[in-house]
């Protein structure tokens, strides 16, 4: 899934005295045309005045897929810097600060939950190269097969059966890291 994530090196009381972190509040970024749940604000000015107290914190990555924040040099990505200031303590190289419905911009605490590599990689999207559309159905001669990791789940006569299987599956093996639209069924 990429590289573990570096710890956050600044201690938490020094972040609570730069940073406000407001869970519930929403912004629109117009250059991207997302809505983002979840911002940090300075509360002092940074960088040489250049950020100023009360102005939002962070920027999009480099791929425009989540939001970061760099405090003192160091880019901590939003939903890791919102867990290490609501739980108080940084989850560290071994687990991720996961996204549950796989809207990266939304980093309300009650939306982020820790995750292994295995657990955050049950719950990707469909890949570009899903010819179905849904996540581990196939069409195989006439019929549709399922599948889920490397198990086949077996062969249908109908899309509709297979994706029905698939989703029963993915909700038995992977519980609450499975995709969201799993649970429509």
């Amino acid at each position: 899934m990429g590289k573990k994530p570096k710890p956050i090196t600044t201690p938490l009381s020094v972040i609570h005295s730069i940073l406000n972190y407001d869970p519930d509040e929403i912004v629109f970024i117009e250059d991207l045309g997302i809505e983002m749940k979840g911002t940090f604000r300075w509360k002092i000015p940074m960088d040489n005045g250049k950020k100023k107290a009360g102005s939002l914190a962070g920027c999009p990555t480099s791929k425009k897929n989540y939001w970061r924040v760099y405090i003192f040099g160091q880019e901590v990505l939003a939903h890791r810097l919102a867990w290490y200031m609501h739980e108080g303590e940084d989850p560290g190289p071994g687990f991720l600060v996961d996204h549950a419905k796989g809207e990266t911009f939304n980093n309300s605490i009650e939306y982020l939950r820790l995750a292994t590599n295995k657990e955050n990689s049950r719950n990707r999207k469909t890949g570009i190269n899903n010819t179905s559309g849904v996540k581990g159905v196939y069409k195989e001669g006439d019929k549709f097969g399922a599948r889920i990791k490397d198990e086949r789940i077996g062969l249908f006569e109908t899309f509709e059966e297979a994706t029905k299987a698939r989703k029963e599956a993915a909700v038995k093996t992977y519980g609450e890291f499975r995709r969201e639209d799993d649970l429509a069924f």
